[in-house]
């Protein structure tokens, strides 16, 4: 009779699985390879083994996951490779410890950073912006709202594959590693804390995240996170971009208040008289101008638009967000905050604001008397909308419940329908609020539609691609019916026998990315920075048309102002801003606007989810130079705005970045020791002259240093012409030269030699050039100083020869002096 086999210690652990695969493996190289081990010197015990497979099977699954699906990791860099994956390797440590499956633990880790890297994807295409730590406030309504996220990413069969292997995987695959909780709790414990530590931005994960070998620019969140990777991208901006609290300059605030306090006082009384008519907004779900797009007539779409636009106020309208974050612009609606000034660091409003109900257009027209009512045919749980809502001011908030499915057009439902609620639920006694956000031309509008395009639509240019011009097509289909509603509801608004002012605007652009790259826009900016429409109506007929553009965050004080309705400070600041801004006079808005908005008056005041601790002062870089250390109100500034670099004596930390006046500005390295930032145009046209600061900060330590203070000064004089008139961009002489040369002297020289002029005056415009003679010179500019280069031909003869200024731009002229030539 047979020995029994005795069964090993490591047989025994791997007998559940259900091939003999990994114990082949076992027994070949303990057993039959043992001459190859001790070539190798390599001697492990057995009930090691499985262990030791395990996580060399779970590190190479994980890894070659976070380098396989992440585009920026396509070339071989261990060092970035190493920062991306560290976060998921710890993740799949921590599961490991939890339930001793490490093959599944990495599986499941990867199949997280697979859907991470294509939520990843759909936000870049849809909202071109990586995902940020705010984001983590939405998780929430991704999964409660999965049937409307899931629009956006393609679940191919590969998902369903690694569903079905991780289920088998948890099922079959037999526990490895320590087998008492303590053990188990170790590991777990341990990553736990790391993970725990980073997400909180504490701990050591500052030195390994707050720098990198390589340079990425700050200022494109797209850019950087193609740069560094999704992963690393996501914890650099959780560690090195946690927004500060900056102190409010209430007394900057009063001094404004005070100076025009009998503007404000105008503002706050009103002059509304006899019945308070009804108020209905419509935020048009992606509502732009078509014909903005090269190739793209008004045919497009946008008629009863135009139409109604003539009637009253209407103009361009700067939304705070790009192809879809809606909130962003309701947020900025109903509560004239703008988001991108005072409080640049929150992403989602709604959430980051959840426990600070501020006074709201809403809470200020109940105080008058107003019903107030919400209407937005999606669940009113998403966003959380309905709770901030109440907290604004609302009344009610009516659903997608209240609508049927045959009201669908396309996915959403459509604009008709939701015009036939707004009149259901117009009270025929007492003033009412609507304020109605549209779904219809909601994105994507794509192959996952289906619905039939009208034929109506126009033809689009050629050199779009079948799935841009399907897309596109289908986008103007829903474009037009939200054309045809607004009329719609305009009509039904005269019929009745209330007054109604009407409000409608877009809320951002369409995330038609690829339609905007092969079309382009006519004025040459790009998608991100054209603008989306706007008008305020009365049936009465009692607001004087009127074109001006402005922000979102301007258009609930410029909608009160045209009812005439009293109006809190806040309103009243922001129409005595937009009053200056539209006289041509230089306003402080761009400095004074971020302490205003921080200065209002919170109801059940608390602190920001966001905030952190306060910055200290600190020495950071020792400046040696800078420039250009002045402008003059008037002087031409590049659209991308003006940029500002400083050289410092010693390597700069990577870390820093510059601030205008309590606001950050975009910041990159030009070299070890230089920095170069953008100030925004908007920023200095509207800034009134006096001193502005310049800090530079760091984002990890959440300190600063003043470093320079930035001049604007008052607007130069304008040259007049003979007849009495101001040119535009050019100003007097204030010295020019040479206006004699002698033959018999050394002529006047460049610094790359030739016979060289100059011109220097109070301002100049950005395409300046100097004539001679009615003949343009070779000219090179640097500031308010032009040079030029004067033909040899000068020396020939004695004679005098005429000196112009010329604007390339608007093609102004002004006469500088003669040159005399002469022995």
């Amino acid at each position: 009779m047979p020995t029994p086999h005795a069964v090993t210690h490591g047989e025994r652990r791997w007998r559940r699985w259900p091939v003999s695969f990994p114990s082949s493996i076992y027994k070949t190289y303990m057993h039959k390879n043992e001459q190859l081990n001790r070539l190798a010197r390599f001697h492990m015990p057995q009930k090691w083994f499985p262990v030791w497979l395990v996580s060399v099977l779970g590190l190479f699954t994980v890894v070659v996951s976070v380098k396989w699906l992440d585009p920026a990791l396509a070339t071989a860099d261990p060092g970035l490779l190493a920062r991306n994956a560290l976060p998921w390797v710890l993740f799949w440590l921590a599961l490991w410890g939890a339930t001793r499956k490490g093959v599944f633990s990495a599986m499941f880790a990867s199949a997280l950073h697979a859907a991470f890297q294509a939520a990843q994807a759909a936000k870049i295409a849809n909202l071109h912006l990586p995902i940020l730590p705010g984001d983590a406030a939405m998780i929430g309504n991704v999964l409660v709202h999965a049937d409307m996220m899931k629009q956006y990413v393609e679940f191919g069969p590969g998902w369903w594959i690694a569903l079905a292997l991780m289920i088998m995987l948890a099922w079959m695959e037999p526990p490895t590693g320590a087998k008492t909780l303590r053990g188990r709790a170790a590991l777990s414990t341990a990553c736990g804390i790391l993970l725990a530590a980073l997400i909180t931005a504490t701990g050591p994960w500052h030195r390994l995240y707050g720098a990198d070998e390589r340079e990425f620019p700050h200022w494109d969140q797209v850019a950087a996170a193609h740069a560094l990777g999704g992963t690393y991208y996501l914890v650099y901006a959780r560690l090195a971009m946690t927004p500060t609290d900056v102190p409010v300059d209430g007394a900057r605030v009063q001094a404004f208040q005070g100076e025009h306090e009998r503007q404000l006082k105008w503002f706050a009384e009103g002059r509304a008289k006899g019945d308070l008519p009804d108020i209905i907004v419509i935020q048009s779900e992606a509502y732009f101008d078509p014909s903005r797009l090269n190739g793209i007539g008004p045919d497009a779409g946008g008629a009863h638009y135009r139409e109604l636009s003539a009637l009253g106020l209407h103009g361009n309208m700067t939304a705070p967000t790009f192809g879809g974050l809606t909130t962003r612009t309701e947020f900025e609606f109903l509560t004239g905050i703008p988001l991108l000034a005072a409080y640049s660091n929150v992403q989602h409003p709604y959430a980051a604001f959840r426990d600070r109900p501020v006074q709201s257009l809403a809470s200020a027209l109940k105080a008058h008397g107003y019903a107030t009512r919400a209407v937005h045919p999606n669940d009113p749980a998403f966003y959380s909308r309905a709770d901030y809502f109440r907290k604004l001011g609302f009344d009610s908030f009516h659903g997608i419940n209240e609508f049927s499915p045959e009201e669908r057009d396309g996915l959403y439902i459509g604009d008709a329908a939701l015009v036939n609620r707004i009149t259901e639920i117009l009270s025929e006694t007492e003033p009412t609020f609507v304020m109605a956000i549209t779904m219809e031309n909601h994105s994507p509008w794509d192959e996952r539609r289906g619905e039939q395009v009208e034929a109506s639509v126009p033809d689009l240019p050629s050199r779009l691609g079948s799935d841009e011009a399907t897309e596109l097509q289908r986008y103007l289909h829903h474009h037009r019916n939200a054309d045809a509603s607004l009329l719609k509801l305009w009509e039904a608004l005269k019929k009745r026998d209330r007054p109604a002012v009407l409000v409608f605007y877009g809320d951002h652009l369409p995330a038609l990315s690829p339609v905007f790259d092969s079309l382009g826009f006519r004025d040459g900016k790009s998608a991100q920075q054209q603008p989306v429409p706007w008008l305020v109506v009365d049936t009465r007929g009692a607001i004087a048309p009127g074109s001006m553009d402005l922000s979102t965050y301007e258009l609930p004080a410029v909608m009160m102002d045209a009812v005439g309705l009293p109006m809190s400070k806040y309103f009243a600041s922001l129409n005595v801003l937009l009053s200056q801004r539209k006289d041509g006079v230089a306003d402080p808005s761009a400095g004074l606007l971020p302490d205003l908005a921080r200065s209002l008056p919170w109801e059940d005041v608390g602190s920001l989810p966001e905030r952190t601790q306060r910055v200290r002062v600190a020495d950071l870089a020792a400046f040696e130079s800078w420039g250009p250390q002045e402008i003059s109100l008037g002087d031409p500034i590049p659209e991308e705005g003006l940029s500002l670099w400083f050289k410092s004596s010693e390597p700069l930390r990577r870390d820093l970045q510059l601030r205008f006046e309590n606001q950050r500005l975009q910041t990159f390295r030009d070299s070890e020791d230089t920095l170069l930032a953008l100030v925004p145009k908007e920023l200095l046209q509207v800034a009134p002259p006096g001193p502005r600061r310049i800090d530079v900060i760091s984002t990890l330590e959440r300190t600063y240093q003043p470093v320079a203070e930035f001049a604007v000064n008052a607007r130069a004089p304008r040259a007049l012409l003979p007849d009495g008139r101001s040119l535009a961009n050019l100003c007097p002489a204030n010295e020019w030269g040479p206006q004699v040369i002698r033959r018999s002297e050394h002529p006047p020289s460049l610094p790359e030699g030739g016979i060289g002029i100059f011109v220097k005056a109070g301002c100049m415009p950005a395409k300046a050039r100097l004539v001679l003679d009615g003949k343009p010179l070779a000219t090179s500019q640097s500031g308010n100083l032009v040079t030029g280069r004067l033909p040899s031909s000068m020396l020939l003869r004695d004679g005098a020869h005429e000196v112009s200024l010329v604007d390339g731009e608007k093609g102004e002229a002004m006469r500088i002096g003669r040159i005399v030539v002469g022995e």
